[in-house]
């Protein structure tokens, strides 16, 4: 009856502890998920994002109209006749490239003149002169198909998916932090147990030796020995005590709560793995923040590629354009003159020096040639994290289940020595010692489940779904 009571004594001093009164309870999701809604880094990597998808929307405005418009006055000396003369002008107007690469435009214009010299009655002063002008420019090489702005567009879409995996590999190293903090501090709290648990141990081992001592069954030494073992386990229970402090304020800190606010991890048994490790892998590569980046540099190289390679080329342009004028004015007799006016040319021309040229397609080669190596390094270092992951969780509930079996073992011999102990068959030493190696056996049982959860939350992270897969949680065990 006595060691029942010293058990229970134990286990209410354990709930009693301060740590855990006003503790706030933390799964690893629950934690993860405060730790992305308020950590600095990923709201920044947020706007970096929204900011990478405005480049789209300029890439776009390429093939936007212009407008231009110009209008004028003056009055001067005409250098034919060195008389005054006044005179206006306004023009209008509109192009826009387009994704074929050519160029249309539209335009007007309209002059005015006043002279206080004539050349004849035949000639209107003042005179008014209004026209419409039409054109579409064809490239036949350079900037056909229009490679700038396919180019700006691919480079735009790419730096958004950069921009984007930069969030998720900035979200992932921030989980990651959390999840090394989460389950230390879960180690931590366990082994803050057990060491209580030992400091009970070591005084009712140090009652039980003075209790002999007083009968003179014990010697001094074994009751210096027995302090010494006391006041060790007092020193292994404050330094987790200082240890403790510190994963719960750097926790705190991640989680935006005063630094002392307690914390308690709560474990989580996950099922086992229910998918192959093919579809694992798919899912990892498939998610991969650090393949995606690299794709998208790919992808921005070959546009790199294009545009330069079109840049090379030799500029030949077909313009057609068609027109309408109109020139009026008082004269003998009145002039009221209209009539359409069309135009075709080709124009030519070509850069002697391409050297510029050459080394931007060279390097945008090289760049190419880099990222292939990197998605393949890549690929082969995600392979072995995620099958190295998928065999250690395989060997860690098979280690798991040995704990288990081992815990069964111990709890079984405590109770039969707790019977003899009841029958005064057992000596009180040897039932503290059996308590003891149960207590250490159930320490390495919640080691292994921790170091199980770790390695779960692992892989999951690598398959991208760690922050919106909660299925196959169970409670705790």
């Amino acid at each position: 009856m006595r060691i029942q009571t010293i058990i229970l004594a134990t286990s209410l001093s354990l709930l009693a502890m301060p740590m855990a009164v006003l503790a706030e309870a933390f799964t690893l999701q629950r934690t993860l998920q405060r730790v992305i809604e308020t950590y600095p880094s990923i709201e920044i990597a947020r706007l970096q994002v929204a900011r990478a998808r405005q480049e789209t929307l300029r890439a776009e405005s390429l093939l936007g109209w212009n407008l231009g418009a110009q209008a004028g006055a003056s009055h001067d000396i005409s250098p034919f006749s060195g008389t005054p003369s006044d005179s206006a002008n306004l023009s209008a107007n509109l192009t826009r490239p387009l994704a074929s690469g050519g160029t249309i435009g539209v335009g007007g214009n309209y002059s005015y003149e006043d002279s206080s010299f004539t050349f004849g009655p035949s000639f209107p002063n003042p005179s008014h002169f209004s026209r419409v002008d039409a054109n579409y420019r064809m490239p036949l090489a350079r900037g056909a198909g229009n490679p700038q702005y396919e180019g700006a567009i691919i480079s735009a879409e790419a730096g958004a998916r950069i921009a984007q995996a930069n969030q998720y590999a900035t979200r992932d190293q921030l989980a990651g932090q959390t999840m090394e903090l989460f389950y230390a501090a879960a180690a931590t709290r366990i082994q803050m147990a057990t060491a209580k648990d030992a400091i009970d141990r070591a005084q009712r081992l140090k009652k039980y030796i003075k209790d002999n001592a007083r009968l003179g069954l014990s010697e001094e030494k074994d009751l210096l020995q027995a302090e010494a073992q006391l006041q060790a386990r007092i020193s292994d229970y404050d330094a987790l005590v200082v240890s403790w402090e510190q994963q719960r304020t750097a926790i705190n800190r991640l989680l935006d709560r005063p630094y002392t606010a307690e914390f308690d991890p709560v474990l989580l048994d996950k099922d086992e793995l229910k998918d192959d490790p093919a579809k694992i892998m798919e899912q990892a590569e498939n998610y991969s923040p650090d393949l995606k980046r690299q794709q998208a540099q790919i992808e921005i190289a070959e546009a790199t590629i294009n545009t330069s390679k079109d840049e090379a080329k030799s500029q030949v342009d077909l313009v057609f354009g068609i027109g309408y004028g109109n020139k009026q004015g008082p004269a003998t007799p009145p002039v009221n003159e209209s009539d359409y006016a069309a135009s075709v040319q080709l124009e030519f021309s070509r850069p002697l020096d391409t050297r510029g040229v050459d080394a931007a397609v060279n390097q945008a080669v090289l760049d190419r040639s880099i990222g292939l190596r990197e998605i393949q390094r890549l690929s082969d270092d995600l392979k072995y994290n995620v099958n190295g992951l998928v065999s250690e969780i395989s060997n860690s509930r098979a280690a798991l289940a040995s704990h288990r079996r081992r815990v069964t073992t111990e709890q079984a011999k405590f109770d039969e020595a707790l019977k003899r102990y009841r029958t005064g068959r057992e000596d009180t030493r040897n039932l503290i010692q059996f308590e003891n190696e149960l207590q250490i056996s159930r320490l390495a049982l919640e080691r292994q489940r921790i170091e199980l959860s770790r390695r779960h939350a692992s892989l999951e992270m690598l398959r991208g779904i760690l922050f919106a897969n909660e299925a196959g949680v169970k409670g705790e065990q």
